[in-house]
């Protein structure tokens, strides 16, 4: 549970320890932690304040819906790099088993046929992703 009470954040832990920790100015109190870890807490809380004072702060207020574009593009960046991997160990092993120069030939040619054709496809579909993200966000090509 979050409260919010006059810039105090108050997130109640009773079920687990029937303590409540508080966050007061962007900073949050931890009574058990030792001297070492909270000088390094102290300092990477500064360095976030000071990063949003320099304004990447501003990203807070970016609208959501370019975050779940950005999500969805990353999940088809790893599921294309997880598919590309697959096939280039597959064509590592045909590799291992080709016996034939020319046989050996026509494996590396089909392979990066497959490679350039893969990339540019998918290429194009995160260019389309992309621009799909930003008219969805700016409203672009809705006048049209």
């Amino acid at each position: 549970m979050i409260e919010v009470k006059d810039s105090l954040f108050t997130h109640s832990n009773a079920a687990k320890t029937g303590s409540t920790n508080r966050v007061r100015g962007g900073r949050l109190a931890m009574p058990e932690m030792n001297t070492t870890a909270q000088a390094v807490t102290e300092q990477m809380m500064s360095l976030f304040e000071d990063w949003q004072k320099a304004g990447l702060g501003a990203w807070a207020w970016a609208n959501p819906l370019w975050y779940q574009m950005v999500v969805e593009m990353n999940s088809e960046i790893a599921r294309f790099i997880s598919d590309r991997l697959k096939q280039d160990f597959d064509f590592q092993a045909q590799l291992l088993q080709c016996r034939d120069p020319a046989a050996l030939r026509e494996l590396q040619c089909r392979f990066m046929k497959e490679a350039f054709e893969q990339y540019s496809a998918e290429t194009g579909k995160l260019f389309k992703m992309n621009n799909a993200a930003l008219d969805a966000v700016t409203g672009r090509g809705k006048d049209s």
